[in-house]
C-alpha cells in the first residue's frame, strides 16, 4: 500500500497515536529483514484499532492488520499455520469494510477493505484443499466484482491478478479468460526498462497461465525477462517496484528454484524455449 494511504492514516487519527502509526508502518516495511516485524506490525495496527477517533480511521488500521497479516500468512510453511492467520486476516478485513463501505471514504479505501479479505479467503481456502477454495469461488467472485466497481487498480491491479488465478486453478475455471485478464494487469503495470510488469506476482502468474494454454511465444519472451531479472541487484529490484522488494525477491527465488507450479514453468521452458 502507497505512502498516501499510511498517510492517510496519520491524519485520521489523533497526533497522540500518530507516531506508534509510523512505528507500526516501519515494521511493516522491514517485514523480510524478520518475519516478526509482520506480525508485530499487525499487533500494533490492531490494538491501535481499538482507540481509533472515527470509523474511517478504525478501518484503515484494521485493513492494514489484514494486509500485514497476509504476510504473515504467505511464509507460514504448515497449512495450519496458513489457515489460522488468514482467517484472523479475513475477520480483520470484515470488520473494516463493514465499517467503511458506509462512509465518505475513498473508492480506493474501499477498495483496499475488501481485497484484503479476498486475498486471505483464497489464501484460506487453498490451505484447506480443492473443495474449500470450490465451495468459496462464489463468495470470492462477489467481493472481485464489488472490488472492480470501486477501484480494480489496488496492489498493482491485483484484483485481475486474484480473479485470472481463481480461474486458472479452478477446474471449471475459463483458462482463456484468466490469460486475457493476466495479460491486462501486466499491460496496465508493464516496466518498458525491464520488459516486464512492475509487480512480479503478475509476471509468474501470467508465465504459468501462457505455458498452461502453450502460448510459446509469449512465455518464452517473459521467461527470459524473468531470468535475466532474477540476477538483478537489490536497487535494481526497488527501482522495478520500491513497495514490493520482500516478494519481488521471494518470487524470483521460487523461479530459481523451480518449486511448485514453476518446476512446470520450468518444464515447458526447457522444451519450448
Amino acid at each position: 500500500m502507497g505512502k498516501s494511504f499510511l498517510l492517510c492514516l496519520v491524519l485520521l487519527s489523533t497526533s497522540a497515536f500518530s507516531a506508534t502509526i509510523e512505528e507500526a508502518g516501519d515494521l511493516f516495511l522491514k517485514r523480510a529483514e524478520n518475519a516478526k516485524n509482520a506480525e508485530l506490525a499487525a499487533t500494533m495496527f490492531k490494538e491501535l484499532a481499538t482507540t481509533a477517533s472515527s470509523p474511517i480511521a478504525k478501518a484503515l488500521l484494521k485493513t492494514r492488520e489484514a494486509q500485514a497479516l497476509y504476510y504473515v500468512g504467505s511464509i507460514k510453511t504448515t497449512d495450519a499455520d496458513k489457515k489460522d492467520i488468514h482467517k484472523r486476516g479475513m475477520d480483520a478485513s470484515t470488520e473494516a469494510f463493514n465499517l467503511i463501505d458506509s462512509t465518505n471514504a475513498s473508492k480506493t479505501e474501499k477498495a483496499y477493505a475488501h481485497y484484503f479479505y479476498v486475498i486471505n479467503l483464497g489464501k484460506w481456502a487453498e490451505a484447506n484443499g480443492v473443495l474449500s477454495s470450490l465451495g468459496k469461488w462464489g463468495e470470492m467472485k462477489d467481493q472481485l466484482d464489488t472490488i472492480d466497481s470501486l477501484d480494480s487498480s489496488v496492489d498493482d491491479f491485483g484484483p485481475l491478478r486474484t480473479r485470472a488465478r481463481a480461474l486458472h486453478k479452478l477446474p471449471f475455471g475459463d483458462k482463456n479468460e484468466a490469460e486475457k485478464l493476466l495479460a491486462l494487469a501486466v499491460e496496465k503495470t508493464f516496466s518498458e526498462k525491464f520488459n516486464q510488469s512492475t509487480n512480479t506476482t503478475n509476471s509468474v502468474y501470467y508465465l504459468d497461465i501462457l505455458a498452461k494454454n502453450r502460448n510459446t511465444d509469449k512465455f518464452c519472451e517473459l521467461y527470459n525477462s524473468l531470468n535475466e531479472l532474477s540476477t538483478a541487484s537489490d536497487e535494481e529490484l526497488l527501482e522495478l517496484n520500491p513497495n514490493k522488494l520482500p516478494e519481488t525477491k521471494s518470487d524470483l527465488k521460487k523461479f530459481k528454484e523451480n518449486k511448485g507450479f514453476e518446476e512446470d514453468v520450468k518444464k515447458f521452458a526447457d522444451r519450448n524455449c
